[in-house]
């Protein structure tokens, strides 16, 4: 609602971590797809696909799947949320970060080693922590994007108590606030406010994207959850079979789209509800 130079600086921080998030995850990506040799085309018509060929491909999409939900989810999340920029949100970036690096070398190890258990492990266990850390940093972000909000409807209140009803220019919360009304990014967000006083049409606005952004939330952890589940599998099925972890990974894939749209389907359920009634 209100900006202030301390937000400037925020947002330089944001810009600044989630780029340098978003470049680290696609460097990992890259890396690990640069260490797939893919066969001659007269070698496949003659011998087939090699076997060392499928299974660094398998491998592979295993490992950019799991990445790539990762990166899924912290981009839902901060789209309905702003960046907090404490050192907290910072280190908590950072420990993913250092996960998502690890997975180049626990991809290879998974495929040159493809069977051993051990390595099964280590792969999941760093798979396990990557969710959770991104669980927990989506967690704190959440609360603090609360506090945030709080603090902006008491400014609010303020505002309404002291410049309003009371804008005496020697009253020195009366002068504070107006400080900060000066510099808001949005003056007209002031309207938006007084909820109570807007068209029906407009407060449906507001309604929405606040359950918007609840829904995704539950959605994020909910999924989350979900594909640890579905990496899991995928990784026990990887000695057996590959094509069924194929399978697992089109069963995955089809729950993040088809979980989505109920998920959203049950806000569109409630809304029209709300409209009939």
């Amino acid at each position: 609602m209100f900006r202030t130079e301390h937000d400037d600086i925020l947002q330089k921080r944001q810009d600044r971590t989630i780029a340098f998030f978003d470049a680290i995850l696609a460097i990992a990506i890259t890396i690990m797809a640069l260490s797939i040799t893919f066969p001659g085309l007269s070698d496949v018509l003659d011998k087939g696909l090699d076997t060392n060929f499928i299974n660094h491909l398998t491998g592979y999409l295993i490992s950019f799947l799991t990445l790539g939900v990762l990166w899924y989810m912290h981009m839902l999340h901060f789209t309905y949320n702003e960046f907090v920029g404490k050192s907290t949100e910072i280190i908590l970036h950072f420990v993913l970060l250092f996960f998502i690096t690890l997975f180049q070398p626990i991809t290879t190890s998974l495929i040159t080693h493809r069977g051993d258990r051990l390595n099964q492990l280590a792969y999941l266990t760093v798979s396990f922590l990557m969710y959770v850390v991104n669980l927990a940093l989506i967690g704190w972000s959440r609360r603090e994007n609360e506090k945030k909000n709080q603090k902006n409807k008491e400014l609010w209140k303020l505002y309404h108590d002291y410049v309003l009803h009371d804008p005496e220019e020697k009253n020195p919360q009366a002068m504070e606030i107006a400080r900060y009304v000066s510099q808001m990014q949005k003056p007209e967000i002031l309207l938006a406010k007084r909820f109570e006083r807007l068209p029906a049409e407009y407060q449906d606005i507001i309604q929405d994207h606040k359950e918007e952004r609840q829904l995704t939330y539950r959605y994020t952890v909910v999924m989350t959850w979900v594909f640890i589940v579905i990496v899991n599998v995928a990784v026990d099925m990887f000695p057996y079979s590959i094509p069924g972890t194929y399978l697992v990974l089109l069963f995955g894939l089809l729950v993040l789209v088809m979980s989505r749209f109920l998920f959203y389907h049950k806000k569109r359920e409630i809304i029209d509800d709300e409209e009939t009634e």
